[in-house]
């Protein structure tokens, strides 16, 4: 009975290893394919921080350019306020520029992102917050760029015919193809050309409402074009931070 007893431990010892090495292997196998889906989902990340970097420095530029756009277009309205209404102020060339022909819609890069999430591996990442701020980025920015086109829209529809009543317009867009050169290399800097002019505007309700209405939505899009700077300032972070 001892021997027969040895002989039943002896396979149960040994059946016990085999089950242990089974299991030992599963779960090396599990540790090494989650490593390596973390390792994917880390270069993705890195990818998406790189565009997120790449997209701010756009914003940031899209920010200066608004600002400067609605400082031009609030300094005709203090020219204009201090006349008589159906008077006319004189416009430097470079202000009427801001108002009549400089329009810039931001263009953002989502393509990091878009693989990102088209391979599904948004749902690994563990940080919640990471993970809402990532789903919404695109969403956010559609959000400024929406102000960004209504302001485009008054312009066209509004502000340029009433200024071009009262003015030839010819140099201002040769303004416009001359600074559209600095404009690609994003010189935020770079002064406004200048011929010298000045236009003779008058202080009308089609002229001054219009340059009011768009001045308002120009600062709704400033407003909201630097919270997607911040945006993406604490988004970069926080994938920085999830990283390993």
């Amino acid at each position: 009975m001892g021997t027969k007893n040895r002989g039943f431990g002896r396979l149960a010892l040994e059946g016990l290893l085999i089950v242990g090495s089974i299991l030992i292997a599963f779960l090396l196998d599990a540790w090494w394919d989650d490593r390596e889906a973390q390792g994917r989902l880390d270069q993705e990340l890195r990818s998406v921080a790189r565009e997120v970097a790449e997209n701010r420095d756009l914003v940031e530029y899209e920010v200066e350019s608004l600002e400067r756009i609605r400082g031009g277009s609030e300094a005709i309205l203090a020219l204009l306020e201090d006349i008589r209404p159906s008077q006319a102020g004189s416009i430097p060339d470079t202000l009427i520029f801001c108002v009549t022909y400089w329009s810039p819609t931001l263009d953002l890069s989502f393509g990091a992102l878009d693989a990102l999430i088209a391979s599904g591996r948004l749902a690994q990442i563990r940080d919640p917050d990471l993970r809402l701020t990532l789903a919404g980025l695109r969403d956010r920015v559609g959000d400024a760029v929406g102000d960004e086109i209504l302001a485009q829209n008054i312009l066209m529809d509004q502000v340029y015919p009433a200024v071009s009543q009262y003015a030839d317009l010819s140099a201002v867009y040769r303004i416009d193809k001359q600074f559209g050169v600095t404009d690609l290399a994003r010189e935020t800097a770079h002064p406004i050309p200048t011929f010298g002019l000045f236009f003779e505007l008058p202080k009308t309700p089609d002229v001054t409402n219009a340059i009011l209405n768009r001045t308002s939505w120009l600062g709704t899009a400033l407003g909201e074009m630097r919270l997607v700077l911040s945006h993406l300032d604490g988004l970069h972070s926080m994938i920085e931070s999830g990283v390993r």
